[in-house]
């Protein structure tokens, strides 16, 4: 093997797993995205899909099957989510986001992921569990584009609710920019005993 390749198995990507909005509420946010590109000079806003980030990890590829067993064992045990988005927030001094208000049924689904963080471990890397969720507008802005933003963002309002049946697994690969779909985790709120037994595959 060359020096620098990688086995496919042993290729390492990061992984996001997410909450996806419907269809009326990915078009309200993709407008309010592409409308603070053009706003703010701000490109990079307008790419990538509105989504609630739960959790970052970077693993290789020969342990996502193990992993996709296990969310689905944990998304299992969930309920559905309603969602309810409200009015902006940032994160001085390189992002603003639309806030979730609905966010304690979240937290609790990103407590039950805690249980797998052991598969999720890469080398030096660690999981990141989100706690505060939010949906990005736009994020890594510089000075000038942040504080003019955020001076206008936090006098308006943004309001959408939906309901959450489902998780979404998303991958990049090494040096790909954008993520790839890997799979869904319905959230059926099974009684644990039901669900048990996926843990232990």
């Amino acid at each position: 093997m060359e020096p620098g390749v990688q086995l496919a198995g042993y290729a390492a990507s990061e992984y996001i797993l997410v909450i996806q909005p419907d269809e009326d509420v990915h078009e309200k946010v993709m407008l309010e995205k592409n409308n603070f590109a053009e706003r703010y000079n701000a490109a990079a806003s307008a790419f990538g899909k509105p989504n609630i980030v739960l959790l970052r990890f970077t693993q290789a590829q020969m342990a996502e099957e193990r992993i996709i067993r296990q969310l689905r064992g944990i998304a299992g045990r969930c309920a559905p989510v309603k969602i309810e988005l409200r009015d902006f927030g940032s994160e001085p001094t390189h992002s603003i986001f639309i806030k979730v208000a609905s966010k304690v049924a979240v937290q609790h689904i990103v407590r039950q992921l805690r249980q797998v963080q052991r598969l999720m471990k890469y080398e030096n890397t660690t999981p990141h569990f989100i706690t505060e969720p939010r949906m990005m507008i736009a994020r890594k802005l510089n000075a000038q584009q942040y504080e003019q933003a955020w001076k206008d963002y936090q006098q308006q309002s943004f309001s959408g609710r939906f309901m959450a049946g489902e998780l979404v697994l998303l991958k990049r690969p090494a040096g790909l920019r954008s993520f790839q779909f890997v799979e869904r985790f319905a959230l059926m709120n099974k009684p644990v005993a039901a669900a048990q037994g996926a843990l232990f595959f």
